[in-house]
């Protein structure tokens, strides 16, 4: 990365990709839909350039066995 200022219209490019076989949408489809894959758990927690709360949920996950309730995030909470 460089340091620097954004302004609207600025182009972003990718120079380097750490771990190219996690791409976002792949991280999120064990966090919501195949959430009881606990090699691919254990391989997100080892993975050192994850954010520390999503690094934290697959952590409960493997150790708790459980996995959250995610239904009042995802499609609101009913009257």
């Amino acid at each position: 990365m460089q340091t620097g200022t954004m302004n609207a219209g600025d182009t972003i490019e990718v120079t380097e990709r750490l771990h190219p076989e996690w791409t976002v949408a792949k991280v999120q489809h064990y966090l919501y839909v195949d959430t009881e894959n606990k090699t691919a758990m254990q391989q997100l927690v080892d993975l050192d350039v994850l954010a520390k709360e999503t690094k934290g949920v697959f952590e409960r996950r493997l150790q708790n066995n459980v996995v959250e309730n995610w239904t009042g995030r995802l499609i609101g909470k009913r009257q």
